[in-house]
C-alpha cells in the first residue's frame, strides 16, 4: 500500500536546469517501485 509520496524541485541556476526528486514510501510489495523508477527515467 502506498503510505506517501512527494516530489521536490531543486533549481539549478548554473545548468539552467530543475531537478524534481520524487520520493514514494509503501508498506508491502504494491509495484510503485516501478512506478519511481519510471518516473525518474521518462524524459520530459
Amino acid at each position: 500500500m502506498l503510505a506517501s509520496c512527494s516530489v521536490d524541485f531543486h533549481v539549478l541556476p548554473e545548468k539552467h536546469a530543475i531537478e524534481a526528486v520524487c520520493t514514494a514510501k509503501i508498506t508491502g510489495r504494491t509495484g510503485v517501485e516501478m512506478e519511481a523508477s519510471q518516473a525518474f527515467l521518462r524524459p520530459s
